[in-house]
Order: C-alpha cells, then structure tokens, then sequence
C-alpha cells in the first residue's frame, strides 16, 4: 500500500517504506534513546496487519466542507480520503460529518478572522467494543443544526455511543 500524502502530513514516517525497514529504524532509534541509560531494550515487535489500528483520528476542514490532516507542525489541511492507518469505519464516520456540516451550512472557523464554529473533530474508537466517541471541538456552544446532525450521525451509525461538543474559543 502507498499513501500519497505522507511526506506532507508527517504523521506516520515509514508508511511507504517496507514493514520490516521501519522496525528496524524503530529498533535503532529505541537502542540509540536508552544507551546512555545503559539498559537492555528488547526487539519491538510488529503486528500482523501494521493498518488501520488508530482509534484517534483528528481531522479539520477548509472552507469547502474538505475534511483533512494537519500538515506536520502547520495548520495548513492536508485532505485526503482515506488514511492507512484509520479504521475504514472511522474514514466513513468523518465522510459523513463532513457531508452534515455543510447539507446544516455549519460555520467551520477560520483562524485569520476569528470566527466561525467548528475548529476540528476528534474521534475515538474502542478497540474492543467498537463504539466511537465524536467529539466536535467548537468556538460556540451552539452550531446550527446540531440536533438534526446528531440524529442524522447516530443513525447512520449505531456504533456512536457518546456525541461530545468541546467548547475551545
């Protein structure tokens, strides 16, 4: 698999480099951290499906309802579709918040004026219930069409146990 926009998002840097070379880079830089302790640092070991294990997903969105990654130590977006590393269910729940805020006509902020709703979206997945928590991190209390959105959300997915609004202004 090869992910197009890794060298722009940063946030996984082996993911286009073969699983066994990126062990390895992890391996010499966990042995490179702890030899001034002098401790013994044992082989990391790899996974057998080294995608989609995060349960945290953070994205923003620009002004066209495009949802994305931050650009590594930026706020600039990087969009993309779909992340490697994100549960395809996540990658859909995100879709669908996206398509929600702008059918509702949501407010998303704009740094450079200082106004707006809705900063970014933090999603958490339980690994072994595979419920999700959404968190909706907000400049307002309120965003307009909130109901509708949550309603709208639940029942497209029924593994959304909690829907959290966070207020950051």
């Amino acid at each position: 698999m090869n992910c197009t926009i890794a060298k722009k998002c940063g946030g996984c840097a082996y993911i286009n480099s073969p699983y066994a070379y990126s062990l390895e880079k992890k391996n010499q830089a966990m042995q490179k951290l702890f030899a001034p302790l002098h401790l013994k640092v044992h082989p990391i070991v790899g996974m057998k499906d080294p995608y989609g294990y995060r349960n945290k997903v953070i994205v923003a969105f620009n002004k066209n309802y495009e949802y994305g990654l931050y650009e590594e130590s930026t706020h600039r977006i990087i969009p993309y579709t779909h992340c490697l590393l994100h549960d395809e269910e996540s990658d859909a729940i995100i879709q669908k918040i996206a398509v929600l805020l702008k059918k509702y006509h949501v407010p998303l902020y704009d740094e450079k004026r200082r106004r707006g709703d809705i900063r970014h979206v933090l999603l958490r997945r339980g690994t072994m219930s595979h419920q999700y928590l959404v968190t909706i991190v907000s400049a307002n209390p309120v965003f307009k069409g909130s109901k509708n959105f949550c309603a709208t959300l639940v029942k497209a997915f029924p593994h959304i146990q909690s829907i959290v609004l966070n207020i950051n202004k």
